[in-house]
């Protein structure tokens, strides 16, 4: 089959059926994240929303865990943040030029 088969294939299964990524990947023989290339401009209708959301038993551990890796990560930042302002503060001429140099950089 070629790729545009398999492309074709794996959007009318998204649009008319609501299939998940996984299940049309398995059904069409190709990689899940060229289902997902394939698929991600397709809206789906409340129905089959509700669907995959019913199908996907671990949706409020994703969630859950989701918002712990932002919670983290925001603190994390946080942290970082306020030590690079004590730095900052204390006046080392090697903190400041290394600070510019990657203020440069970008």
């Amino acid at each position: 089959m070629t790729k545009s088969i398999e492309r074709e294939q794996a959007r009318t299964l998204r649009q008319e059926q609501g299939l998940s990524i996984i299940e049309i990947a398995e059904k069409v023989g190709v990689a899940k994240s060229s289902v997902s290339m394939w698929v991600r401009d397709i809206v789906l209708s409340p129905e089959h929303e509700e669907a995959l959301r019913w199908n996907n038993k671990r949706i409020d551990a994703q969630r859950a865990g989701s918002q712990a890796n932002v919670t983290k990560h925001r603190a994390l930042r946080e942290q970082y943040q306020e030590e690079g302002r004590i730095k900052a503060r204390e006046g080392n001429l090697l903190h400041s030029q290394g600070c510019m140099l990657y203020w440069a950089e970008g």
